[in-house]
């Protein structure tokens, strides 16, 4: 944590969501942080990776949302240090409404 941290520092970053199978072709997905850059490629970091039992819009948006919210500590200070909490409460507020209104079918 402390890498990930003293590497983005102030700069914006992304979170990247992967989804993959493994070799025995369980279905995976990851969340990773990178530091965006435009004068260099920089390394992401593996936040969290999870198996789950289908990997769909639903399955992968509630996967994110319940990681982010255990780093929710990790995020807030990377966000604040660089001024876009509110973006981060906005993206979490729409990922519970997706799954709310998905579950409400």
């Amino acid at each position: 944590m402390n890498e990930i941290r003293s590497e983005i520092g102030q700069h914006y970053f992304y979170v990247v969501v992967d989804e993959t199978c493994d070799e025995s072709g369980k279905k995976i997905c990851n969340l990773l942080i990178g530091r965006l850059s435009s004068e260099e490629v920089t390394k992401p970091h593996l936040i969290s990776s999870e198996a789950l039992s289908v990997v769909d819009g639903e399955s992968t948006a509630r996967y994110v949302d319940t990681t982010l919210r255990k780093f929710i500590f990790l995020l807030c200070y990377i966000c604040h240090a660089i001024g876009i909490l509110n973006f981060l409460s906005l993206q979490l507020t729409f990922l519970e409404t997706l799954v709310r209104e998905k579950n409400a079918c």
